[in-house]
């Protein structure tokens, strides 16, 4: 239920409207992701037909048309799949830090044993796939993927729980986020340690100075969003040069943007009561004049605006095009794997074992015990609202790998039908863990009247 539908009794109507409007949008946010979930699923299907159909080749070919610009004697060119990958994903990521930014500040994770629980779910769902493959692989050339089924896909992940809608606390899906952000940083250190050349410093030097320049325009009280785009591009270019994925670089600048509004409801209705005794006053003249009206309007819009934190604003103002057409793009471009046509015996059976075990019970065996041993030994508190089944399902949805997993492992085998062996792993363990999530939603919550009653104020 909306937080201003549980007002304290004898709340103003003025205060009522007032904190209204500051919740209305993370209300919207809610509805919207709900319908992003089912758009998002709907475009792996497409994709999965497309890349399985008789225009194969043309699925396969638009993703891998070559991209790119040059400044004067410097040029950058790579494939479509890079630039939404690793371009237009760092929008989705800067969401995910937004929202974390919003909850280590003022929610559930702003409390120490709470925060530490997504940091155990995460690393209890890391460990637990890696030993799984390891166990399966050992001694053979193949051990070298032992990073593929440590990843959980963000966006697939959330679709399922958005699915699923008040069938799961708002705890999980907050407790999902964290895990999956600790898990994308943990599986880019394993890429930038274990799947790469090296790090490159002057890359990172870059990310530095950009990373310091934010934090200056923040100081000095700079509010435009447009401003920050020049560090934060900045940021990209260098952590992208240094050798890691760049879509870090979302994380890193949701982490850094404001979670406190700039004023509270009671300073909104003491700074607003001028500028409503001037409307009435404009509204009884005959013809009131448009510059008149135009300042007036813009002004009460300024400090509304103040009411809602920088967080909640960028994440107003960006989730739809995130929700409706960066994650659905990234589907589209991802999703599209070739079925069948595939050797499973020998190697290649122990390599797709230890990918499809590895995410399908590795992942939730991991995060449960990890979860169960911290809130066991004191280290966190069970999140409000959940109970172990509850952790399980999120084990079980952080089950679905997806990107990060098959990102992982074009860097460990670039080419060759391990790849494609690896592929159909990581897809099987995604969906079947999709089903089965979707499954103890269902089964183990359903939903309520009350759970769904809209109060009017």
């Amino acid at each position: 239920m909306a937080p201003y539908k549980n007002l304290p009794r004898g709340t103003s109507v003025r205060a009522k409207k007032v904190v209204k409007q500051i919740f209305r949008p993370l209300e919207r946010f809610l509805q919207m992701e709900a319908a992003s979930g089912l758009v998002l699923l709907t475009v792996t299907a497409v994709a999965l037909l497309w890349a399985n159909s008789s225009l194969k080749d043309s699925y396969f070919a638009l993703w891998e048309h070559k991209l790119g610009f040059s400044f004067g004697t410097w040029s950058f060119e790579s494939d479509v799949r890079f630039w939404i990958n690793d371009g237009l994903m760092t929008l989705f990521f800067f969401i995910v830090g937004l929202e974390l930014r919003r909850e280590f500040a003022q929610g559930d994770l702003s409390e120490f044993k709470r925060a530490t629980l997504p940091l155990m779910a995460a690393m209890g769902g890391m460990l637990a796939p890696a030993l799984i493959y390891f166990f399966f692989n050992r001694g053979l050339p193949s051990v070298h993927g032992w990073g593929i089924p440590m990843g959980t896909d963000t966006a697939f992940a959330l679709g399922i729980l958005a699915i699923l809608g008040r069938r799961v606390p708002a705890a999980a899906r907050i407790l999902l986020l964290g895990l999956a952000v600790i898990d994308d940083v943990g599986g880019i250190l394993v890429i930038a340690f274990f799947y790469s050349s090296g790090i490159q410093y002057s890359g990172l030097v870059l990310a530095f100075l950009a990373f310091i320049l934010v934090l200056f325009m923040q100081n000095i009280g700079i509010r435009s969003r447009m401003s920050y785009l020049v560090p934060g591009v900045m940021m990209w270019i260098g952590i992208y040069y240094a050798g890691i994925h760049p879509t870090l670089t979302g994380v890193v600048l949701g982490f850094l943007t404001p979670a406190r509004p700039g004023y509270s409801p009671e300073k909104i209705l003491e700074l607003t009561k001028p500028y409503r005794q001037e409307l009435v006053s404009l509204s009884e003249e005959n013809n009131p004049s448009t510059e008149a009206m135009m300042s007036l309007f813009l002004s009460l819009r300024d400090i509304y605006r103040e009411g809602l934190s920088f967080v909640d604003q960028l994440i107003q103002k960006l989730h739809g095009t995130v929700a409706y057409i960066i994650m659905p793009l990234f589907a589209l471009a991802n999703a599209g794997v070739t079925l069948g046509g595939t050797d499973l015996s020998g190697e290649a059976q122990n390599v797709f074992l230890g990918v499809a075990l590895g995410l399908v019970l590795g992942k939730p065996l991991g995060i449960f015990l990890a979860c169960f041993l911290a809130i066991q030994l004191g280290l966190s508190k069970m999140p409000s609202g959940m109970g172990y089944r509850g952790i399980f399902q999120v084990g079980m949805v952080g089950g679905i790998g997806f990107t990060m997993a098959l990102f992982i492992a074009q860097l460990a085998f670039p080419s060759g039908d391990t790849l494609e062996v690896i592929k159909q792993g990581v897809l099987s363990a995604s969906l079947v863990a999709a089903v089965v999530s979707l499954m103890m939603g269902y089964l183990w919550a359903p939903k309520t009247q009350a759970e769904t009653s809209d109060e009017n104020i």
